[in-house]
């Protein structure tokens, strides 16, 4: 396994840096990796190692700089021209908070060659610059083409046991910045249209296209994950003797990365559970606004909201609009998202300025994490009189299952000291999702970002804890609810009861 190792770290170096991984027309480079692995298995020497480095994977480049020999003498290479740079994962280039880009040699201090000494005297070089005028604009990045959208599983329906158990690293440093807005959307992965049977090579396909990328771009450590790392793994995923233990192996890895949003997940493995029966609306005789269909009234003066039910923001307007005469507001912030509105839904609550959570998107240009750097991002806030004020006392539901972009609102809550939370403490399971291809139509998923409160403290794998503990395993019946209502009526009751 150790020319395993060698093979699925070049590889990865390659796909993650060089140009012409990303010129038309794109090299499909799983395949690639396919045909190496047992070309590797069956050299019987380092030079026989060479021979295939150069055939299979060095080859197609075409390019000269780039080679793998026993000799340590490095090419002559340029030093201008335009490189690769990742911000997050973005294995497809479509549209998302993650991206990658063309960015010129001279911003970077990093040497653009990259050379890297195996045991045995294996020397491997990669120069990763492409040669372009400085006049010119760059050239569009080329991407394998995807192929059908799959839904993803939400993670309301994962083990709180499992999330709860993760805790966060430490020592993060993070500094905030305003710029463009963050999508906090749920995002649907991509498969490429290749797909092959999960046999060994496959397997071990899977493993090492996760490694590189995890080993690059994982932001939750402060650690490498080295090629210590993968030699544990590949013994495992190799001896898996069918699909279902390839991806339990993986799962088993995600659980180790202590990320909530790492899972490795196939549809003909793992179906969806049927969603909760609704009730039939009953048929009246005149026009019900859609505002009407998510507030419940709570006796005289309180009201129930779930705002992630609520489909836009002009419809989040009307529904506050209509909360005239509530003294308090429940808002039941548990499970996975619909939709997500933090900013209107904190401008509904009061009138002060709030600041957002902290987000730091890793950003690589070379595999040496010391020089790796992050972008990062924060938003305030603002009053806005357009919105309709609900300035009475608010409590908010929580428990294992307000995840991702529940949290992310939760946190906002918590940052404007609006709302006392009750319930369970939170996952952390925040921070936009990422996805790795897996070579049968699967995929790998993890947190493509930190988040962070204001203070720089770790939010992700430590989650929110509650104002107000309620013991959330219960039968049928709703006991965070309950206590909610309890603890808004003392709220409503109690002079000066408001949390604002």
């Amino acid at each position: 396994m150790k020319r395993i190792t060698i093979l699925a770290d070049v590889w990865g170096q390659i796909y993650l840096f060089h140009p012409a991984l990303v010129r038309h027309p794109p090299l499909h480079w799983d395949e690639v990796l396919l045909r190496a692995i047992p070309a590797v298995e069956r050299a019987r020497s380092l030079s026989d190692l060479v021979a295939v480095l150069n055939s299979l994977l060095f080859q197609p480049l075409r390019d000269p700089s780039s080679s793998a020999t026993l000799s340590p003498v490095r090419p002559a290479t340029s030093a201008t021209g335009l490189r690769r740079v990742h911000e997050g994962w973005n294995e497809h280039g479509r549209p998302y908070i993650y991206r990658q880009a063309w960015q010129n040699v001279a911003e970077y201090a990093c040497d653009p060659h990259i050379t890297k000494v195996y045991a045995e005297g294996l020397h491997v070089h990669i120069h990763t610059t492409l040669a372009w005028p400085t006049a010119e604009a760059p050239p569009p990045l080329a991407f394998p083409s995807p192929g059908a959208k799959r839904a993803r599983p939400m993670n309301q329906y994962r083990s709180s046991k499992l999330t709860q158990s993760r805790k966060a690293a430490k020592g993060w440093h993070t500094y905030a910045k305003n710029v463009a807005p963050l999508c906090l959307c749920v995002k649907q992965p991509v498969l490429s249209k290749r797909l092959w049977p999960m046999n060994r090579a496959a397997r071990l396909l899977g493993l090492c296209k996760t490694w590189s990328v995890l080993a690059a771009l994982f932001p939750l450590s402060n650690e490498e994950l080295g090629e210590e790392w993968l030699a544990h793994w590949l013994p495992l995923i190799a001896a898996a003797p069918d699909q279902a233990s390839f991806y339990h192996h993986m799962n088993v890895l995600a659980a180790t990365l202590h990320d909530g949003h790492a899972t490795a997940w196939h549809p003909d493995l793992h179906a969806l559970p049927a969603p909760p029966v609704q009730a039939a609306e009953p048929h009246l005789p005149f026009p019900v606004p859609e505002a009407v269909r998510h507030l419940r009234k709570l006796g005289s003066d309180l009201a129930y909201m779930n705002p992630f039910a609520i489909p836009d923001r002009q419809t989040l307007r009307e529904a506050f609009a209509l909360l005239t005469g509530i003294r308090g507001l429940i808002l039941d912030l548990r499970g996975y998202p619909r939709c997500h509105f933090p900013q209107e839904l904190i401008r509904c609550l009061c009138r002060a300025t709030v600041v957002s959570p902290c987000y730091a998107i890793p950003r690589i240009c070379h595999p040496n994490h010391e020089f790796r750097q992050w972008r990062h991002i924060q938003y305030t806030v603002t009053p806005d009189c357009a919105y309709p004020l609900f300035s009475g006392p608010v409590v908010a539901l929580i428990d294992a299952t307000t995840q991702s972009a529940a949290e992310d609102f939760a946190m906002y809550l918590r940052n404007a000291e609006r709302a006392v939370f009750v319930g369970a403490a939170t996952p952390g399971c925040h921070g936009n999702a990422a996805y790795i291809d897996l070579p049968d139509g699967g995929w790998f998923s993890f947190s493509g970002m930190r988040v962070t409160w204001p203070d720089g403290a770790p939010f992700q794998g430590i989650g929110l804890a509650p104002d107000v503990a309620v013991d959330a395993d219960a039968t049928e019946y709703d006991n965070i609810l309950a206590a909610g209502v309890e603890v808004l009526t003392r709220l409503v009751r109690e002079p000066h009861g408001h949390t604002q």
